[in-house]
């Protein structure tokens, strides 16, 4: 499993440095967009049964979004751990508004 965890990180890093000027918040649009096609939301949704998220309380809406389209609104695929009091990523975009909505 570590080893799968370093290929997929070391594809991902040597793919992002391949892209000047591009950040994470682009990497995040870039997903959501590709993700609003049905065929490819499908590929991905069928590869995973469930999800876990740590540090749920620094999730933004938009990395919200984007597991919203893989599970199909089914949050029994979601496992998140997170504490509203420990919420401290505001600045990149993480909002308690999604752990709020989670939660519901």
């Amino acid at each position: 499993m570590i080893r799968y965890y370093k290929s997929l990180f070391d594809f991902i890093n040597k793919a992002y440095s391949a892209q000047f000027g591009i950040t994470f918040s682009d990497l995040e649009y870039i997903t959501f967009k590709e993700l609003s096609q049905p065929d490819i939301q499908e590929k991905i949704a069928e590869q995973y049964e469930y999800f876990i998220i740590d540090e749920f309380q620094d999730t933004s809406f938009i990395q919200f979004s984007i597991l919203e389209k893989i599970i199909h609104d089914d949050f029994s695929k979601l496992f998140c751990v997170g504490d509203l009091k420990q919420a401290i990523y505001g600045f990149r975009g993480g909002e308690l508004g999604v752990f709020l909505k989670c939660e519901e």
